[in-house]
């Protein structure tokens, strides 16, 4: 049995006929979405907005911002 070595190995690069049928049904498809879906946006109130915004201590625990 001979050494296994990059230059001895090969691939195979032939697809399955089911494959070739499907990959030539898609193959006008740029890889998006015909339509684009928009997403709801959440509105949000000013008390929320404060929630969110990081706060800041130094090192004796007081609030900086």
């Amino acid at each position: 049995m001979s050494k296994i070595t990059p230059k001895n190995l090969s691939y195979n690069n032939t697809l399955p006929p089911f494959l070739q049928r499907l990959q030539a049904n898609n193959s006008s498809a740029n890889g998006r979405h015909e339509f684009t879906i928009s997403r709801p946006s959440k509105l949000r109130d000013e008390d929320e907005e404060k929630e969110s915004e990081p706060v800041v201590f130094d090192e004796k625990g007081r609030r900086l911002s």
